[in-house]
């Protein structure tokens, strides 16, 4: 899971309410991995200058994960020394490296058709450097677009209702970078 933001709480909640072995969840804020790690996630720090296949091996035992979620989107940052630099496509990027042959991505982060503050002339355009021959290589299950969210809110909503879930714990700090609390979570 990349971002413990809200989008990528929820989405640890519901890979444990799904069945997950492990949920990994990676950021760059302290108190996020904190949280994430208070409802049983495992959590990679993206601050440090160990790659993400390190981190994961880790806790994993092997630099590999099943399935990858991207709930950055297009305004994500490097890792380690380049925290601080816009890298588009480095998420993307990141999650095809780290998952096996035959894995699933799921990208609910948002990515545009056009970005004006884009950090070049083709991220202004909306057309990222992303490794699609890699994707393609490890015959990578791609699945993109705005999440069917209703098709699972009552679900999850009714495991954390009767504490089949620890998905209370999940919910975001909303006194950070702007971040909104749903009111019916």
């Amino acid at each position: 899971m990349a971002l413990a933001g809200p989008v990528g709480l929820a989405c640890a909640a519901s890979c444990h309410s799904l069945g997950a072995a492990v949920v990994i969840v990676g950021d760059m804020i302290p108190e996020r991995l904190t949280q994430a790690r208070s409802f049983g996630c495992e959590t990679v720090d993206l601050r440090k200058d160990a790659s993400l296949a390190e981190q994961i091996a880790q806790i994993t035992g092997e630099p590999l994960v099943d399935s990858a979620i991207d709930c950055v989107g297009f305004e994500a940052r490097g890792h380690g020394s380049a925290a601080s630099v816009e890298q588009p496509a480095t998420v993307l990027n990141s999650i095809m490296e780290i998952t096996r042959a035959g894995g699933s991505l799921g990208i609910p982060g948002l990515y545009v058709t056009g970005d004006p503050g884009g950090v070049d002339a083709a991220a202004k355009i909306g057309s990222l450097s992303i490794r699609i021959g890699l994707g393609w290589a490890k015959s990578h299950s791609f699945h993109t677009g705005q999440c069917p969210v209703l098709r699972y809110n009552r679900q999850l909503m009714q495991a954390i209702l009767h504490d089949k879930s620890q998905g209370g714990e999940c919910k975001p700090d909303i006194t950070r970078r702007g971040t909104h609390r749903l009111q019916g979570f």
